[in-house]
């Protein structure tokens, strides 16, 4: 337009019209210069709470940004990048800022897919007050906000074994003497007259044998197969549902003492489908399954600033 009315300008041989024709054409060319020049420099971080959730539950993001440039930074349209299975990427307005000043943005992610998830990088947009040019910033820290498997209720303790000790018994723990390690029983029809413990008898009344050996540790082995084709032709949900249910039976049995074994495909190729884990590193190898393919990008939503 600029360069058609200096053209018109000239060859009709009107200086004011040439004039404006140039003003016209220099001036995106100016803002460009102007817009260039004040790229923000912005420092975010992030903080969720908590960093950890079972799936169906909420979170919150605080992004806090700080001004680590040299010069007072220009109000920017931000958009957060989250993936689907977190909820709508949110949208708010960033003010002009300070050098050193602080500002604070908190929004809500919502868990719908177990997983382990990525938030950010936060893409920061600013125009120049004609709306000739505009500026684009991504801003490349990031987040991780881990999805558990949801938790489904689990019966009381009927079925699950109450006791270490042989044929059902709890061994009665004394510690006579100093002999913190050894564990002393009643007796019982076979045992051998030498392990009898007359300390124990004598303060009991009856017959006590010393066991040796201390008592198993209880131990629970968890199966789940986490294969594709395993699950073929099957809605997504079954697989979902088996992983709830195992990640539920695995917090049930730690909450009850045992020491938990998982077997999966996973832990077979890596070797560790025979070393006890705790709860959370059960709940950790759940996380990923091939059914848990990332979602795509979401729609950006509104978020109202306080």
């Amino acid at each position: 337009m600029g360069i058609v009315a200096v053209l018109c300008g000239m060859g009709l041989g009107y200086p004011d019209v040439t004039r404006i024709g140039l003003a016209l054409a220099l001036l995106p060319v100016a803002m460009l210069i102007v817009s260039r020049r004040r790229t923000p420099s912005l420092a975010v971080s992030r903080t969720v709470e908590p960093s950890r959730l079972e799936a169906g539950q909420n979170a919150a993001v605080l992004a806090t940004f700080t001004n680590v440039g040299r010069r007072r930074t220009s109000p920017y349209l931000a958009t957060e990048t989250l993936p689907r299975a977190l909820g709508a990427s949110p949208r708010f307005l960033l003010p002009s800022l300070t050098v050193g000043a602080e500002y604070t943005v908190r929004y809500p992610v919502h868990g719908h897919l177990r997983g382990s998830y990525q938030v950010g990088p936060l893409g920061l947009r600013h125009r120049d007050a004609l709306g000739l040019t505009y500026v684009a910033v991504r801003l490349s820290s990031t987040s991780e906000v881990i999805v558990l498997p949801r938790l489904l209720p689990v019966g009381g303790d009927a079925g699950l074994p109450a006791s270490q000790g042989e044929k059902g018994d709890r061994p009665l723990m004394s510690a006579l003497h100093g002999e913190d390690d050894a564990s002393i029983r009643t007796y019982r029809h076979g045992d051998e007259l030498r392990r009898v413990h007359w300390p124990a008898t004598a303060n009991r009344g009856e017959l006590m044998v010393r066991q040796e050996d201390r008592p198993a540790q209880r131990r629970a082995v968890l199966i789940i197969d986490t294969r594709a084709e395993a699950y073929a032709g099957s809605h997504p949900e079954v697989f979902e549902y088996a992983v709830s249910a195992a990640a539920s039976i695995a917090h049930h049995l730690v909450a009850n003492g045992f020491t938990l074994h998982l077997v999966s495909p996973t832990s077979v190729r890596n070797g560790r489908a025979a070393a006890s884990i705790d709860i959370n590193e059960a709940m950790d190898s759940l996380l990923d399954s091939p059914w848990s393919a990332r979602l795509g990008s979401s729609r950006p939503c509104l978020v109202r600033m306080p």
